[in-house]
């Protein structure tokens, strides 16, 4: 799944941002996520948890104009896609909508 949010700061700027918003991010996933891990490399940041029996692995690039998420769903959770989509989505446009 790829999710894809335009953004209007610097890559720093964005980057705390995602940093900031990961923990709500993370919870669109449900209560019972749990061995949370990220790293930073530059802008992008590897990520991976556990949710609901599952494990996920994923990917944040922030550049100059985009966030860019990528997640690797389990084939169990794939019918849980569209609605994992759309709540990510949201969680990015209120995190960077007018926000210069």
């Amino acid at each position: 799944m790829k999710v894809q949010r335009a953004h209007m700061m610097t890559a720093d700027t964005a980057r705390g941002e995602v940093e900031r918003a990961l923990p709500g991010l993370l919870q669109e996933f449900g209560s019972d996520v749990s061995n949370i891990t990220h790293v930073w490399s530059g802008n992008s940041m590897n990520f991976s948890f556990r949710a609901r029996g599952w494990s996920i692995k994923g990917k944040i690039d922030v550049t100059e104009s985009n966030v860019l998420i990528e997640v690797n769903l389990p084939m169990l959770a794939r019918p849980f896609e569209g609605r994992i989509r759309s709540a990510t989505e949201r969680k990015l446009e209120q995190l960077f909508e007018a926000k210069p």
